[in-house]
């Protein structure tokens, strides 16, 4: 199974939390096989369909959808990558725990740890 580092130096100085577009990165986004990141993901589908799995659970993907992971989910995507567009927002948890008091927060939010 692949893992997945957040790169936090590809730019070149430190970064906690990275986006971009589907279109511009097909390859990064939609890994076929299952594999698994060390960090927290928002996608945000506007054009496109497919399937994605999160720890077994099957999530139809289709405009409008917002799909949510968190590290060490078993993840894998079955999407025709050419037809894909919206955005994708990477971060480290260390990002959300320098905006706010509670630590624990995201482990809280029903978006991520919802598996």
């Amino acid at each position: 199974m692949r893992y997945f580092d957040f790169e936090d130096s590809k730019y070149g100085f430190p970064l906690a939390m990275d986006a971009h577009r589907f279109e511009d990165n097909t390859d990064l986004i939609f890994e076929a096989g299952p594999h698994t990141i060390n960090f927290f993901e928002i996608m945000f589908f506007e054009k496109g369909n497919g399937v994605a799995y999160t720890n077994e659970k099957r999530i139809e993907l289709c405009p409008g959808t917002i799909l949510f992971a968190s590290p060490n989910q078993i993840k894998q995507c079955d999407f025709d990558k050419n037809g894909v567009k919206g955005f994708h927002l990477i971060f480290k948890p260390e990002f959300l725990e320098s905006f706010f008091q509670d630590k624990t927060l995201v482990y809280k939010l029903p978006y991520f740890y919802n598996y």
